[in-house]
């Protein structure tokens, strides 16, 4: 496991890695602006990637093709538009859950009572917390916001340049017990035995064997069984947690539900389960979802087109 004071050996002073510190102070001079500032530059940012990021807009429109048939294509290009001001967003929000202040954080997270008492009550119960989650773009805050109530585990991605990677390390442990990496399993289960909550976003194509084809929007996508090896340990429980950012007030509400009854079952069921529950996250607001992503580069059937192919049409061969 990771943490401030366990991070991984590394020479992140070598030259080659200047502008890796040039970025992160960057992220941080911006985060330290007035409010204003802040959302003018994620606007900016957004409307920068929107023109240069064109792959990432096709993949996102074809996700939201996929997702939102219902939706006229004006209706699509409209939340597309919408997202691509969450991605700008998104990056400056991982710089106010790595580098805000505990008073100024705090200022800006939003918790109804209920969902205050549900995350109490799941650290009162002594069992590990498998908190289910999904890629919104302001993930960081909310594992901050969660982690200031309960402090847990985060399960992650390790990032391939040392200094990004320890600056994810300090930044996601500032409330929080550490990390292990999302192919430690045995981490995984060693931090619900010993009753701590454990993140576990599992909305993306991660090609792993442990693996089922379940509906997700209604459209079959390759989601990993993790959920149900995690819920087998001993007195493990679940529950879904998420934020959602509201650009009126520049805050962001966290929600938590009491634990789920049923979990686990079989992976399919447990799966399926998991993705209805983020489906109705998302439809909250949609824009703020992470659609940026292949969430369907893996067919059931290797015989099926890509979806991600030019030609392809919604529902040939669903």
């Amino acid at each position: 496991m990771y943490n401030r004071e366990n991070l991984p050996e590394a020479n992140v002073w070598s030259p080659k890695y200047l502008p890796a510190h040039l970025s992160l102070l960057l992220l941080r001079a911006i985060v330290a602006l007035p409010d204003p500032c802040i959302r003018a530059a994620g606007s900016a940012l957004g409307f920068i990637a929107f023109h240069l990021l064109k792959k990432r807009v096709f993949i996102t429109r074809r996700n939201l093709e996929i997702c939102y048939p219902e939706l006229s294509s004006e209706e699509r290009e409209k939340l597309v538009r919408k997202h691509f001001h969450s991605v700008g967003m998104g990056i400056l929000e991982t710089g106010m859950a790595w580098f805000w202040s505990k008073e100024r954080f705090k200022k800006h997270i939003v918790i109804d009572d209920e969902s205050l008492r549900n995350i109490e009550e799941a650290k009162k119960s002594g069992k590990g917390t498998i908190v289910l989650t999904a890629h919104f773009m302001h993930l960081e805050i909310m594992a901050r916001a969660y982690g200031e109530i309960y402090p847990g585990v985060g399960v992650y991605k390790p990032n391939r340049n040392p200094v990004f990677e320890r600056a994810q390390i300090v930044g996601r442990t500032w409330e929080n017990i550490g990390l292990v990496t999302n192919h430690d399993i045995k981490g995984m289960i060693k931090a619900l035995r010993e009753g701590h909550s454990l993140w576990y976003a599992g909305d993306q194509d991660y090609r792993t064997k442990s693996r089922v084809f379940v509906p997700f929007f209604g459209f079959k996508c390759l989601t990993v069984t993790g959920i149900t090896t995690l819920c087998k340990v001993r007195n493990a429980q679940a529950v879904l947690s998420y934020t959602i950012r509201d650009d009126s007030t520049f805050t962001w509400h966290l929600y938590a539900t009491p634990a789920l009854p049923e979990f686990p079952s079989t992976p399919e069921e447990d799966c399926a389960r998991y993705n209805r529950l983020i489906e109705d996250a998302i439809r909250k607001a949609p824009e703020q979802y992470m659609w940026l992503h292949k969430r369907f580069a893996t067919r059931p059937d290797p015989s099926m087109k890509n979806v991600y192919d030019a030609d392809y049409r919604s529902g040939e061969d669903e």
